[in-house]
This record gives structure tokens, sequence and C-alpha cells, in this order.
């Protein structure tokens, strides 16, 4: 158990500064997360050509930024829908 006057450990300033090739122990990097996410949602766009596909979670928070150069369009979610 740290002490609350040590310095800020390395692993949680990476983690805090979402950068983004740091992956927990255990965990995978928002890297990895987003290469999961792209190829999941690639699949299933070509699954389903021409459809609407909708996602949220890890969806929204990797395919918002790589959405552009694969030629998808996200758009949030309105309440009520």
């Amino acid at each position: 158990m740290e002490n609350p006057g040590d310095p800020i450990p390395q692993e949680t300033l990476a983690w805090r500064k979402r950068e983004p090739d740091f992956a927990p122990p255990l965990g995978e990097s928002l890297t990895d997360l987003r290469s999961r996410v792209v190829a999941s949602v690639t699949e299933l766009a070509a699954r389903h050509p021409g459809e609407q596909i909708l996602g949220g979670g890890a969806w929204g928070c990797s395919t918002s930024s790589t959405a552009r150069p694969h030629g998808w369009t996200c758009r949030p979610h309105a309440p009520g829908n």
C-alpha cells in the first residue's frame, strides 16, 4: 500500500494521461482496445452493407476517433430514441 506522501506511481500517471500504448497489469492498452473494436465493427459493417449499426460503450470511445478513415459516420445517441 502506498503512503499519502509518496509520489504518484508511473503506472497511475500513464493511466491518467491516457497514454495510448500503456496497458495496466493484465489489461490492454487504448491502442489494442481501438484495434479490437475497429476489427469488430469492420466485420459487422461487411456483414450488413448499407445498414446502420448501433453500438455503445467501447464502440463509442473507439469508433468516434477512427470513423473517418474507414468512411463510417458516428452519430451520438439522442435521448428518447
